[in-house]
C-alpha cells in the first residue's frame, strides 16, 4: 500500500525547491497563486515574468481529488474505472532569454484509484523535454547522459525503454 502523504510531501517540497533554485539563478521572485477545485483537491502556481534569465517561467503543484477516475485515465487503465481517484503532479515550464538555452518542460505526476474492499491501483507518469533554438550536441548529449544516469540508479533497462517513448511522443511529423 503506498502512502500518499509520502508523495504529496514528496511533489510540494520539490516545487518549493525548484523555486527557491530559480530564484536564485534569475534574481527574481516568482509570483504564487493558491487555487481550490471545486470538485476537491487544489494547488499552487508560480509564476516568473521578464525575469533576468527567464523570460517567464511556470513551476505548479496540484493534489486533486475525484469520485469517478476521469476517462482519459481509465482508457490507460481499464482495471481502475469507476473507482475514487485522487491525482497530484508537478509540472514546469522554462522559456530562457538566451536564445542558446532550450526551453525546458516536464511533469510527473502520480495517480490512485480507490474502491472499498480492493486493492488500490496506482502510477506514476511524466516526461520531460528540451526544445532548443539553437541546436548544441553537447548540450544535448549532458542533458540525455544525465537523464541515463538518473534512470540508471533504478534499473538499466529505464532508460531505453523511456527514451524510445518520448522520441516517438515528442516527434513532430
Amino acid at each position: 500500500m503506498i502512502n500518499t502523504n509520502i508523495v504529496y510531501e514528496y511533489f510540494n517540497n520539490l516545487q518549493t525547491n525548484i523555486v527557491e533554485t530559480l530564484q536564485i539563478v534569475d534574481g527574481k521572485n516568482f509570483v504564487n497563486d493558491s487555487w481550490q477545485r471545486k470538485e476537491g483537491g487544489g494547488g499552487t502556481s508560480c509564476l516568473l515574468e521578464n525575469g533576468n534569465v527567464l523570460e517567464r517561467a511556470g513551476v505548479g503543484f496540484s493534489h486533486v481529488l475525484g469520485e469517478k477516475l476521469p476517462r482519459s485515465a481509465s482508457v490507460a487503465h481499464p482495471e481502475a474505472a469507476d473507482r475514487k481517484w485522487e491525482a497530484m503532479g508537478l509540472s514546469l515550464v522554462l522559456h530562457p532569454k538566451n536564445p542558446y538555452a532550450p526551453t525546458v518542460h516536464m511533469n510527473v505526476r502520480f495517480f490512485i484509484a480507490k474502491k472499498l474492499g480492493l486493492d488500490d491501483i496506482w502510477w506514476f507518469g511524466g516526461g520531460i523535454d528540451l526544445t532548443p533554438i539553437y541546436i548544441v550536441p553537447e548540450d544535448a548529449r549532458f542533458f540525455h547522459q544525465s537523464l541515463k544516469n538518473t534512470c540508471d540508479s533504478f534499473d538499466s533497462s529505464f532508460y531505453p525503454h523511456f527514451k524510445n517513448w518520448a522520441d516517438d511522443y515528442f516527434f513532430i511529423r
